[in-house]
């Protein structure tokens, strides 16, 4: 029998440089926002995927059902805070005509391998936005975890996933227990980043600790 990943609402942490192309990249999206309403951010990647299928579904669903969905940007000491209205892959057929004007200039014919994310705000924040946020495929703070990472990362609210409030869990807890005793293994399945490697580490932990 297989366990899944539980479906924690997910938010991004995405990496950047403020001034890489000569312009403020922040002032250039609000700019736009202040404008037309919304912006399209671009995440882009030397590697050959930006985001997984599976994660890019995932946060595709989580938005279509009007989940609030957050990004937090990063660049250096600063910290910005972003709503995500849509997502989307336009490295195939280029995006539509009609969205360009809502891509800053200085990307806006970008060929990259691409993620592009529809920002309706971006609000400035201090470091403390930080300890709200847990990287899901770690469960470390997010404050601990900016540096090296990848561009983009996911992260859930810090009181997700938390075993002692989250009935779900403790129903996957036992569960598992259950499989191990009569069946002796389980398998955990699921996307990149999910946190699998976490919770098998610290149900383990939990179940050495129970045996004591």
């Amino acid at each position: 029998m297989k366990i899944g990943p539980l479906n924690s609402t997910r938010h991004l942490a995405i990496r950047f440089s403020n001034k890489r192309y000569g312009v403020d990249t922040i002032d250039e999206h609000k700019k736009i926002i202040s404008n037309r309403g919304e912006v399209w951010w671009g995440v882009f990647s030397k590697r050959e995927t930006v985001m997984a299928e599976n994660r890019y579904r995932h946060f595709q669903k989580q938005l279509e059902d009007n989940i609030p969905t957050y990004a937090i940007l990063i660049s250096g000491d600063s910290y910005y805070q972003a709503k995500m209205k849509e997502i989307q892959r336009y490295e195939d057929e280029g995006y539509p005509e009609e969205e360009k004007d809502l891509i800053p200039d200085y990307y806006r014919d970008s060929e990259s391998d691409e993620i592009w994310l529809k920002f309706s705000s971006i609000e400035e924040k201090d470091e403390s936005v930080l300890d709200e946020y847990k990287v899901l495929s770690s469960g470390n703070p997010l404050k601990d975890s900016i540096k090296g990472q990848s561009t983009l990362m996911d992260i859930i609210k810090g009181s997700q996933n938390n075993e002692n409030n989250d009935p779900s869990l403790l129903s996957n807890k036992n569960c598992i227990t259950g499989l191990l005793e009569n069946k002796k293994q389980v398998i955990l399945y699921g996307p990149p980043g999910t946190g699998k490697t976490y919770k098998s580490k610290d149900f383990a932990v939990g179940l050495l600790i129970d045996k004591k």
